[in-house]
């Protein structure tokens, strides 16, 4: 026992050994029907030195093919075996190919000059979709098919197109023809069924008289009577038929155009008063004679008037083929007709099918035409090949094409497996939809025959997150599954948008969040009293504006204003801003003012809680002191310097022009530094202090609305530094 193990085992090794040494040299394919092709190119002995090459390709289980040289032909050799694995190679130039099936191919050039190891990532080869075309009614079976202009083949078939959007068309004699546009997925099988329409034959009409009247018969089929107008007369060959007793029938073929009238005369002339004979022999004794398509009794036969002219005589008898002869007919006379007939081929031939089905009432089609339910066992086919399809609702169709062949049985058995479909739809709709991997559409879509059980579905949506679960399957029914999609934060969370707005503030570069609003209340000079509103309008980093309105004054003139900001840099805590500030004021005894300010910001901010700011404004203005006529004619008071220019009235100490007809105007350049810290999420405290760089070089004429002279409250001196303090909420 122990000794026959041991030559077992020995034989083994050594038929592997042998196999190892010959699969680099002989490549074996293995065909269709079991039958083995080898390639004979034999590999030529390596000379010189050599080195190992380890191959991996990643899928792995690859087929590698190498060959050496620098005009190398690396399949001429065949298979060398699946990655990975290690060959052994010349020194130099070596080429290698990887294939597997469903990638794309890859093909390496190396210079060897040492053992390695080379690695292929393979990319996958896209996957051609399946267009299943039957036809259960029977109406397109044989049809041609044009798959994008091109002849494909004929129905039922089913064709591999790549994926994407086709134009299908079906055309048959006689039907009419049907076209429609398919949209297919990578991959993915649709099996659709055509029905053809029968197309309507184009029609025409005769006008039919006689010289001896009778009845009308259009090939065969009695009409009217003679004269008559016979319309929907399809278009084509015909033959007109007069019959009239006591005179042989008046005949003659015409074409009758679509759309159009054709007129046929029929003149008996002599034939009323007599026509001619004919004598039928066949060379098979009692075969059946026509005349005209008329039976005439059996050969040999003697038939009497027959109308002068060309007929058509016939001879049939069973197994023997029917044979026809022309003859003419003249008046008076008489012919012979000698008809020389042969053995009819014998029966078509017949092939046996016979279909089974795991499941019971499953439908059997064939060629597209049912042939009831399984079992189905049919003995009248035509041998050569037939499509044959088991179908039961609920259940993945059995498909097979087969070929039958005379006198040998064939047999299927039709494993259905259940199935079911399913309804997919997410809110929005457009996303992208993959069961089991698989792509199967777009939102909304649907997909039947899916196996029943469990499967991964899978949604993707630009711009929302990915979703995935697991979905359930029952055969035979239609699945709606149904998902809201969730949206993928773009701008800052709630939280960041809580945190920005509690470090909010209308004085720094960093603009308020859209729908932000801050309200300021300060005190300072030289406005005694400032109120501010400020919202956010447009936020979009680095680029923000936020717009406000905002009160101030000084007692003697009250300012109302609008301002903007439009901050345009931000990075980090570092954000760069423009400001305009626009309004004007009036206060009592005919004073007014309007003004323009512009400020360049610069803020750096400590995590929301605090931010100081540096600040450079321009401030232009214009002022009035003094009423106009009209409105001292309507009662306003005016101040003592608004007296007479010549009289003592005027104060030459404030004014250098004469108050009542000018107004007073100049500007000014501020530099500035602030700071805002947040008490809370809705309280902020807040400092602004500004001063004149180089007063007497870059301003050096005062503002004469901040002169004690023209205002009580004011100091008696310009002090050239001014500034501001409050409190700003935050909404």
């Amino acid at each position: 026992m122990i000794r026959s193990r041991l030559v077992a085992a020995a034989l083994v090794y050594g038929l592997a050994s042998v196999a190892s040494f010959v699969t680099p040299f002989v490549a074996i394919s293995v065909l269709d029907g079991g039958q083995a092709f080898a390639q004979t190119a034999t590999r030529p002995r390596i000379k010189g030195r050599t080195h190992r090459l380890k191959i991996e390709s990643s899928p792995p289980e690859a087929a590698i093919y190498w060959d050496a040289g620098p005009s190398a032909n690396p399949k001429s050799f065949g298979l060398v075996g699946y990655a990975p694995m290690s060959i052994k190679v010349p020194r130099g130039p070596v080429t290698i190919v990887v294939e597997l099936q469903g990638f794309k191919p890859q093909q390496q050039q190396l210079e060897v000059k040492k053992s390695q190891t080379v690695s292929f990532t393979l990319e996958r080869a896209p996957q051609l979709a399946k267009l299943d075309l039957q036809t259960t009614d029977g109406t397109a079976t044989g049809a041609d098919v044009k798959i994008d202009g091109q002849g494909v083949g004929t129905i039922p078939n089913a064709f591999d197109v790549p994926a994407g959007r086709h134009q299908v068309e079906v055309s048959k004699a006689t039907m009419k023809p049907w076209m429609q546009w398919f949209t297919l997925a990578e991959g993915e099988h649709h099996t659709h069924d055509v029905s053809l329409a029968a197309a309507q034959a184009p029609t025409g009409a005769l006008l039919v008289t006689s010289d001896a009247g009778g009845d009308v018969y259009v090939d065969g089929v009695r009409k009217d009577v003679a004269p008559a107008i016979i319309t929907g007369v399809p278009a084509g060959d015909h033959v007109i038929e007069i019959r009239k007793d006591g005179i042989p029938p008046w005949r003659q073929s015409v074409t009758v155009p679509a759309g159009q009238q054709v007129k046929v005369a029929a003149t008996f002339g002599a034939a009323a008063a007599g026509g001619g004979s004919l004598r039928v022999i066949a060379s098979e004794p009692d075969a059946s004679i026509f005349v005209d398509g008329e039976d005439k009794g059996r050969s040999p036969a003697n038939i009497a008037s027959i109308l002068p002219g060309d007929h058509v005589v016939e001879a049939r008898k069973s197994k023997f083929k029917s044979v026809q002869q022309t003859v003419h007919i003249l008046a008076g006379q008489n012919a012979l007709a000698q008809l020389q007939m042969e053995l009819a081929p014998p029966d078509r031939p017949r092939a046996e099918l016979k279909v089974q089905s795991t499941v019971p009432n499953a439908e059997v089609f064939v060629d597209g035409s049912s042939l009831g339910r399984a079992p189905v066992d049919r003995t009248d086919l035509d041998p050569g090949k037939h499509y044959v399809v088991v179908h039961r609702d609920g259940f993945t169709d059995f498909k097979r094409e087969v070929m039958l062949i005379e006198n040998q049985p064939v047999a299927l058995v039709a494993d259905l497996s259940a199935t079911g479909s399913v309804r997919v739809l997410s809110t929005p709709e457009g996303a992208e939809v993959r069961v089991d991997g698989e792509l199967i559409g777009q939102t909304p879509v649907s997909r039947d025959q899916i196996p029943a059980g469990d499967h991964v579905i899978e949604f993707r949506l630009k711009g929302y997150f990915d979703h995935k679960e697991t979905m359930k399957v029952d055969g035979g029914r239609e699945k709606v599954f149904s998902v809201d999609l969730k949206i993928i934060p773009t701008g800052p969370t709630p939280e960041q948008v809580q945190k920005r707005k509690g470090g909010m503030s209308s004085f720094g570069a960093k603009v308020n969040p859209v729908g932000g609003v801050t309200a300021d209340f300060g005190a300072g000079y030289p406005y005694y009293f400032t109120a501010r509103l400020t919202v956010g309008v447009f936020n979009l980093k680095p680029i923000g504006v936020d717009v406000g309105v905002e009160f101030q004054t000084f007692f003697e003139m009250y300012n109302l204003a609008v301002h903007g900001r439009l901050q345009f840099v931000e990075t980090g805590p570092l954000s760069v801003a423009a400001k305009v500030d626009l309004g004007g004021g009036a206060g009592p005894n005919g004073r007014d003012t309007y003004f323009l300010d512009v400020t360049g910001v610069a803020s750096l901010a400590f995590s929301d809680v605090a931010t100081v700011s540096a600040t450079v404004r321009y401030s232009g203005w214009t002022d009035k002191f003094c009423p106009s006529a009209a409105q001292r004619s309507n009662g306003v008071n005016a101040e003592e310097y608004c007296g007479d220019a010549t009289g003592a009235g005027y104060n030459t100490m404030l004014f250098d022009k004469d108050p009542n007809t000018n107004r007073f105007g100049g500007n000014r350049l501020y530099l500035g530094i602030g700071a805002t810290a947040a008490l809370d999420r809705f309280t902020s405290l807040f400092i602004q202090i500004e001063f004149l760089p180089a007063p007497d070089t870059l301003s050096p004429e005062p503002r004469k609305a901040f002169d004690d002279k023209y205002n009580g409250a004011m100091p008696g001196k310009d002090p050239f530094i001014y500034g501001m303090g409050g409190l700003s909420l935050k909404f």
